[in-house]
C-alpha cells in the first residue's frame, strides 16, 4: 500500500473577523467559549536548533487541519517563543533538525503495520477521505515516512 505524506497549513486571516451577514464558523464559537490557563514551558518550547524557515515561502494546498488564526488566538495568554513557533511551523512547515544528504528516500512499513492491515487501510482510507492525507507520487526529492501500530493502555492499537 502507498503511504500518504501528512504536511501543515493554514486558512486565511478573515477566519475571525465575522461581518454582519456571516454566522461564527464553529472555530470562532470554540475559541471564544475556550478559557486557557497556560502551563509552565517545557524543555521543546525552546529547541536548540530553527524550526522553521520563512525564506522556504508559505506552505500552499496543504491536506493539513490546523488553522493558524485559531492556533494563535489560543496560544495568545502563552509567553515565550511558542506561539510564534507554532505559528511559523504551520506557515512555513516544519523543519526537523536532519542535515544528512537532500536523496529520496521511501521505507518499507514497521512490521507492527502487519497486526491489524485492515484497520491499518481503513485508517489511512478514512485519513484520505478527510484530506489530513494526501496520495502522492514520487517526485525530484520524496520522503515517505512508514507507518505501524504501537499498544494502547487499553489493549487497542494506535497508529503511528
Amino acid at each position: 500500500m502507498e503511504v500518504a505524506t501528512q504536511s501543515v497549513s493554514h486558512l486565511g486571516s478573515a477566519l475571525f473577523r465575522l461581518s454582519a451577514q456571516s454566522t461564527p464558523s464553529p472555530i470562532s464559537r470554540f475559541c471564544a467559549s475556550y478559557s486557557c490557563i497556560p502551563q509552565p514551558l517545557r524543555p521543546n518550547c525552546d529547541p536548540s536548533y530553527p524550526v522553521f524557515d520563512p525564506t522556504d515561502g508559505e506552505l500552499l494546498n496543504s491536506p493539513s487541519p490546523f488553522h493558524r488564526d485559531a492556533w494563535m488566538a489560543l496560544l495568545r495568554p502563552y509567553s515565550g517563543s511558542l506561539p510564534s513557533l507554532i505559528n511559523g511551523i504551520i506557515t512555513y512547515g516544519c523543519k526537523i533538525g536532519y542535515s544528512g544528504p537532500q536523496t529520496s528516500r521511501t521505507s518499507r512499513n514497521l512490521p507492527t503495520a502487519q497486526l491489524s492491515p485492515e484497520t491499518m487501510s481503513k485508517l489511512i482510507l478514512n485519513n484520505l477521505r478527510l484530506g489530513r492525507v494526501s496520495k502522492q507520487s514520487p517526485i525530484e526529492l520524496y520522503v515517505c515516512s512508514l507507518v505501524g501500530f504501537v499498544p494502547k493502555p487499553n489493549g487497542k492499537l494506535r497508529k503511528i
